[in-house]
C-alpha cells in the first residue's frame, strides 16, 4: 500500500469515528431516528472506502473490466469508447441530477442547522458515486483530469468530499452539545436569582 493510500485510509477512519459519535450522541439525545440511521450508514460508507484503499479493489476492478474488454470478440479493446462514453454520459446526468437535488433540498431546511449539516454529509458521501464511476469507466480524457499534474485532481475531489463528511459531523455534534445550553437562557437565569432570592428571604 503506498503512502498516499495509507494517509488516505487514517483519515477515512478519522472520519468514520466522529461520524459513529455523531450517530450516538444524536440517539442518546432523542433526535430523529434518520439522523442516527443516516450518521451510521455515511460512517460506514467510510468502512468501504478504506477496505477500497486496503485492498486495492478499484484497481482491481478496473483491471478486470479491461480484460473482459479485450476478451470480447463482438468488441475491440480499441474501440472501448464505443462503451465508455454512453456510461460517461450516464455518470455526467446522476452527477447534475445530485447538484438538483442538493439545491433543492438545501432549500428547503434554512430552520435547521443540524439538518443542513447532516445534509451536507449525505450530499457529499453519495457525490462519491459518480467520482468512482469516472475512475471505473476510465477514459481517457478523465484519467488525463483526474491523475494527471504532482497534485491530482482525484485527489482534492476525494479529500474536499472526506473533508466535508468530517466538518459537518463535527459542526453536527457541536450542535448536539450546544442544545442543552439553550434552554440556560439569561431569562431563565433571572428567574433562578428571583427564585433563590425569595428562598432566601423566606428562610430570614
Amino acid at each position: 500500500m503506498t503512502l498516499t493510500s495509507l494517509f488516505s485510509v487514517a483519515v477515512y477512519l478519522a472520519v468514520m469515528l466522529v461520524c459513529i459519535v455523531a450517530a450516538l450522541l444524536a440517539h442518546r439525545d432523542g433526535a430523529p431516528h434518520r439522523h442516527i440511521l443516516s450518521w451510521a450508514l455515511i460512517g460506514s460508507c467510510f468502512v468501504i472506502l478504506m477496505a477500497n484503499r486496503i485492498g486495492n479493489i478499484e484497481h482491481q476492478l478496473r483491471e478486470t473490466l479491461r480484460a473482459a474488454l479485450r476478451d470480447n470478440s463482438h468488441l475491440s479493446y480499441n474501440d472501448r469508447w464505443d462503451l465508455q462514453a454512453p456510461l460517461f454520459v450516464l455518470v455526467v446526468v446522476i452527477a447534475l441530477l445530485l447538484v438538483y437535488f442538493a439545491w433543492r433540498s438545501w432549500s428547503r431546511t434554512r430552520n435547521s442547522k443540524r439538518i443542513r449539516y447532516l445534509l451536507a454529509a449525505q450530499i457529499a458521501i453519495l457525490a462519491f458515486l459518480p467520482l468512482l464511476a469516472l475512475r471505473l469507466i476510465s477514459l481517457h480524457a478523465t484519467d488525463e483530469l483526474l491523475y494527471s499534474g504532482p497534485i491530482r485532481l482525484n485527489w482534492i475531489l476525494d479529500g474536499l468530499l472526506t473533508g466535508i463528511v468530517g466538518l459537518s459531523a463535527l459542526l453536527y455534534i457541536r450542535r448536539l452539545r450546544q442544545k442543552p445550553q439553550a434552554l440556560h437562557t439569561p431569562n431563565h437565569k433571572q428567574r433562578d436569582r428571583h427564585a433563590t432570592k425569595a428562598r432566601s428571604d423566606e428562610s430570614n
